[in-house]
């Protein structure tokens, strides 16, 4: 997601950390540094930074052991900013399923075997391995951050949860 730092227009030094593999499609013009890792094996890899920024991973690291690890990780920055769909959002994030957090376990998972014989395999992929965090779990994994909420219709769309580290001066 290169082209969001690029929007800013500001004088950035901006780090991308992703798993193996996610930057095959890194636009030939960016010129922020690209790091290969693991954040909840290592979270020496965002050591040094002033902010972390996370736009809908949380919920894809898989375990909550690794949700935690992400967490801290996050956590051990100055600052951070951190979004999550919230999964009481009628038309999942990902997958553009009506109600998929509300139906049963056992229906979610026959619906993601039908996806892969259909060949709908990065949908099955990408539903098998999330799991979604709600505003409570957010909180418990993030205690010190502030939690913000976009609603659509009033219903909850997504949490943000942020922090801004000690002598940080918003703008404006």
């Amino acid at each position: 997601m290169p082209e969001l730092w690029d929007m800013l227009g500001a004088p950035l030094n901006v780090t991308l950390l992703n798993l193996p593999g996610a930057f095959n499609d890194i636009p030939p013009h960016w010129r922020g540094r690209v790091v290969v890792g693991d954040i909840c094996r290592n979270a020496d890899l965002v050591s040094g930074y002033d902010l972390v920024f996370s736009n809908s991973v949380l919920e894809h690291v898989g375990s909550l052991a690794r949700q935690r690890a992400f967490a801290a990780a996050v956590a051990s920055a100055p600052s951070y900013w951190l979004q999550v769909p919230a999964p009481e959002f009628p038309l999942e994030h990902h997958c553009k399923a009506l109600f998929w957090w509300l139906r049963p376990a056992a229906r979610r998972r026959a619906v993601i075997r039908a996806w892969k014989r259909a060949g709908r395999t990065w949908d099955a992929r990408q539903m098998a391995g999330t799991r979604p965090i709600g505003r409570d779990r957010l909180r418990h994994l993030l205690p010190d951050g502030h939690i913000a909420v976009e609603r659509v219709l009033g219903v909850p769309k997504s949490y943000y949860c942020y922090r801004v580290g000690a002598g940080v001066q918003p703008a404006g």
